[in-house]
């Protein structure tokens, strides 16, 4: 969607476009005119004017055509056309005054002109720095060192141990009991490898500085795409800074890769650690850290990246504009097509039959809108998915729809909608299309965690919301063979005279900070 300063940007750009080109072409006519007259005196002079309205046209054709590109902001493409035209503008007039016609009655209107051009010459060439691919490959927020500062590997060997000693069933009460554990001796690995599907991704996007190869023994940066990315972390003694990592990728790791440490998590957000449970651990038997390096798992994990790496560009980056435009049959709406990944052409015409399969009420509510765009992520299986978005991101104003397997599943502020492809997402669409009357007894806290089948532990829920609770349930479980005194609570929030919560909110501490937090829904209207 074409943001409200992009969209003003383009009409200044076009109207100008117009203008400067009705004024060469006076500026030609003239030119024919003074010849036919043989006035040619004129005819220096008018070739000096010329260069303004020329020049002028070519600035802004160039700024709208290939301004996305270049990655600058808005403000930045307004601010370098107008600027630019500045100095063709006083170039062209200084020049008039040493043609023929002026040269001999103002020669310090000549200098004045020269000094006002090479002013805004120097001036656009500082803006011109500013969004330069040199200094800032991309349009996004400024890297924030408070926020992600590398990878360290030593600061999971906490985990890692523990982890390891629930495996092995043991309890050690000396170092050298500890380090008898079989497996221990890789424990260096196993603490590293929630990292190293991160740092893979980015060996084979080229994200890696020279200093990274140089330090892991590699001459040309395409042999590191073929190595095994734990032995180049142990190169780096399992420590890789900033200075390891093109500043270009940094502000996207500052929005993804935002944990203080690895047991910090939240399930609705698209953070690197929701990922790696997702794909990872709770594929195999939730072991965190104590397992092999799987070439499967990373593929998982690339495309987890690679949507969040989207994600992250249609949010901060230059938003690309699109001439596709889809239309919503059973209402008359023309809705703005945004794909994200991978979407064929068969895919997208069955998310439309499924817009046009909603419900009356759903269809009711959105066809109020004007402006409609259809974001489109690549799937997953063969359910359809997409995201109904109004108004303007840049202004954070209207309301997203998500529409997952034909039941919308999510209302929310422009600013808070995600892939709909989240497991969450994914229950929510299962629950919504279940038969809410499948009711089991199951336990509140899970007997991982100390729970019971005691009555005091035992509640109503419906099949459907059984199998989002079990995930939550795991990776809680998992939490809690690595960190020692970890608190976990489970409240069942009921509406009036009910049996069945309407959710249960899922809180874990340790050492009185909280580490995890969660709400299930149950009962969805």
């Amino acid at each position: 969607m074409k943001s409200k300063g992009s969209a003003l940007l383009t009409v200044y750009l076009v109207i100008s476009i117009v203008l400067d080109l009705a004024a060469a072409g006076f500026c030609i006519l003239s030119l024919v005119v003074f010849y036919l007259d043989h006035d040619y005196e004129y005819i220096e002079m008018i070739w000096a004017v010329l260069i303004i309205p020329v020049f002028a046209f070519l600035v802004n054709l160039m700024t709208l055509i290939k301004g996305h590109e270049t990655k600058r902001t808005n403000g930045q493409r307004f601010g370098l056309a107008v600027i630019l035209k500045a100095f063709f503008f006083n170039l062209g007039f200084g020049i008039i005054y040493i043609t023929p016609l002026f040269i001999d009655e103002n020669k310090a209107a000549f200098f004045f002109f020269m000094v006002l051009a090479v002013i805004f010459g120097i001036s656009s060439l500082g803006i011109y720095r500013l969004g330069s691919p040199s200094k800032r490959s991309v349009a996004y927020p400024t890297y924030d060192k408070k926020k992600f500062s590398g990878f360290d590997g030593k600061a999971n060997l906490r985990g890692a141990i523990g982890e390891l000693c629930y495996i092995n069933g043991a309890n050690p009460r000396s170092v050298d009991q500890m380090r008898s554990l079989p497996g221990y001796d890789r424990i260096g690995q196993y603490a590293a490898l929630p990292i190293i599907y991160m740092l893979k991704w980015l060996i084979d996007h080229d994200y890696m500085t020279e200093k990274f190869y140089r330090r892991s023994g590699i001459n040309n940066p395409e042999d590191a795409k073929y190595a095994n990315p734990m032995e180049l972390f142990q190169k780096q003694e399992y420590v890789i800074g900033i200075k390891d990592i093109k500043s270009e990728i940094l502000g996207f790791l500052d929005s993804y890769y935002v944990i203080q440490d690895l047991y910090r998590y939240n399930c609705t957000y698209a953070y690197y650690i929701r990922d790696y449970y997702e794909q990872v651990v709770s594929k195999q038997s939730n072991i965190v850290f104590c397992r092999e390096y799987s070439s499967q798992a990373q593929e998982d994990m690339n495309r987890k990246i690679d949507e969040a790496y989207l994600d992250y560009i249609h949010e901060y980056g230059e938003e690309v504009d699109t001439e596709r435009k889809l239309s919503w049959r059973t209402e008359g709406v023309e809705l703005a097509l945004y794909t994200v990944g991978h979407v064929h052409e068969d895919y997208i015409d069955n998310c439309m039959n499924m817009i046009e399969s909603l419900d009356d009420r759903d269809r009711e509510n959105l066809k109020k809108e004007d402006n409609i765009d259809i974001i489109i992520y690549e799937p997953k299986d063969d359910r359809c998915a997409v995201v109904l978005r109004t108004e303007d991101l840049e202004d954070y104003s209207g309301v997203c729809v998500t529409v997952f397997d034909g039941v919308v599943t999510a209302v929310c502020g422009i600013e808070d909608y995600t892939s709909p492809w989240t497991m969450k997402n994914m229950y929510k669409a299962d629950a919504l299309k279940s038969n809410v009357e499948e009711i089991a007894y199951v336990p509140i806290v899970p007997q991982g965690l100390g729970g019971g089948l005691e009555p005091s532990n035992m509640i109503y829920l419906p099949a459907y919301a059984i199998g989002y609770k079990n995930y939550v349930d795991n990776l809680l479980c998992a939490y809690h063979r690595m960190i020692k005194g970890l608190e976990v609570i489970y409240k069942p929030i009921y509406g009036d005279k009910a049996k069945i919560p309407e959710f249960i909110y899922v809180e874990a501490k340790a050492d009185g900070r909280e580490v995890f937090e969660e709400r299930i829904d149950v009962v969805w209207n």
